[in-house]
Parts: structure tokens; C-alpha cells; sequence
């Protein structure tokens, strides 16, 4: 994941030996897409019948994208601040529910609206490293379809708001005054989602690659 980040970083450095090339600051615009892992989700209740079971995902995709302000530092450190918008999604592969393992189908899929804080430092002509956090809402929607062997039970969309909350860091690269090329990983906090027949959780890591453009 940060490979091709650090390789065109290094390709920019080879250019740029004496390390003038130097991260950017002010408004800017983003654009990421990601790899998204969803994680195994506590299956807490069906129809209203508390439940101790758990549902499993296949890999999902991602998409990000926000507007901020980086705040650079005579020191190098910088802060940046951003409201980004993110959408995930990922398909449920089965239920687990020991001793038994049933199949199962269905979707989950979350819009979020984030505040992020994200810090980054400077390490060597405008490759670098950061690390951030962010808080705010998700809208949660999914559906579920169990195989019991014969009946098949359906539980159909529904969709339920929650506080969510994130934590990301990774490997970023200058090119030029007004492109930053960066790569990392992200934690994914929806916390649990009552839907009107399940109740179930929303978290998930993604890998993800981006583009901040300044202006």
C-alpha cells in the first residue's frame, strides 16, 4: 500500500537532490479510493431476539473526497483541517453462529461526514509522514438474507444514522506547489446500527490512495 507512493517519492528525490522540494500549504481538495476491510460485525439481535452470532464480509471498495487547509510551520510540522465526505461498501459473505456457519447474503454500505485533524512532518525533500483523526456521522445501510438450509430468511434495507469516529496515518509525497500524492491505512468507527429488524456493528480497515491538489 505505501509502495507506490514511496517509489514515486523517491523517483522526485533523485531529481531534487539537495531536497527542495517542500509540501505545500493552504486550501485544498482531495480524492482517494480505497481497498476496504470490513470487519467481522457482531450480529447482536434479529426480529427483536437477542442474538450471539457474527457476520462475515468479502472485501469491499471505498471512495473519499473533502476540502481542508494545511497550516505549515517555519519548524516543517504541519496540521491540516478538513471536511471529508466517504463512502464503503461491502458485501456479507455468511453468518457464524457456533457451532454453526450458515451462508448469507446482503450488503452493507455507509456515507460519512467527517471532521478530520491530520498532522504531518516532513522527512526529506517533501516526502513525508502523517497521522490524523477525525469525528463525525455515518448513515448505514444494509440488508441481510440467511440460508437456514432450506427456509430462507430475508431481512430487507433499512438505514439508521450514528456518531462514527476514525483514526488514519501513512506516507505522503510532494510534487510540485500543488499535488501531494499519499498512501495508508484507516480504522473505521460506525459503532452499532439499529435497524428495524437487526441490530448489528459498522467498522472496517481500509487501504486507500489519494490526492490532495492546492490552490
Amino acid at each position: 500500500m505505501m509502495t507506490g507512493p514511496a517509489i514515486l517519492c523517491a523517483a522526485v528525490l533523485a531529481t531534487d537532490p539537495v531536497g527542495q522540494q517542500q509540501a505545500p500549504d493552504g486550501l485544498y481538495v482531495k480524492f482517494a479510493g480505497s481497498l476496504v476491510s470490513q470487519q467481522d460485525a457482531a450480529l447482536l439481535s434479529v426480529g427483536g431476539v437477542p442474538l450471539s452470532a457474527t457476520l462475515d464480509f468479502d472485501v469491499g471498495y471505498g471512495a473519499q473526497g473533502g476540502v481542508g487547509y494545511t497550516f505549515v510551520w517555519e519548524s516543517g510540522p504541519s496540521v491540516s483541517l478538513e471536511f471529508e465526505y466517504s463512502f464503503r461498501t461491502a458485501d456479507i459473505d455468511e453468518l457464524s453462529a457456533p457451532p454453526l456457519t450458515l451462508p448469507a447474503t446482503g450488503q452493507n454500505e455507509s456515507h460519512s461526514l467527517m471532521f478530520n485533524v491530520i498532522g504531518s512532518i516532513d522527512i526529506a525533500g517533501g516526502f513525508g509522514l502523517y497521522a490524523g483523526g477525525g469525528i463525525g456521522v455515518a448513515i448505514t445501510n444494509s440488508d441481510l438474507t440467511i440460508d437456514l438450509g432450506g427456509p430462507i430468511v430475508s431481512f430487507p434495507g433499512d438505514t439508521d444514522t450514528t456518531l462514527a469516529w476514525q483514526v488514519m496515518g501513512g506516507v505522503q509525497c510532494a510534487f510540485g506547489a500543488h499535488l501531494v500524492l499519499y498512501g495508508g491505512v484507516r480504522y473505521f468507527d460506525a459503532g452499532t446500527v439499529v435497524f428495524e429488524t437487526f441490530q448489528s456493528e459498522n467498522k472496517s480497515v481500509s487501504v486507500e490512495l489519494g490526492l490532495r491538489v492546492y490552490f
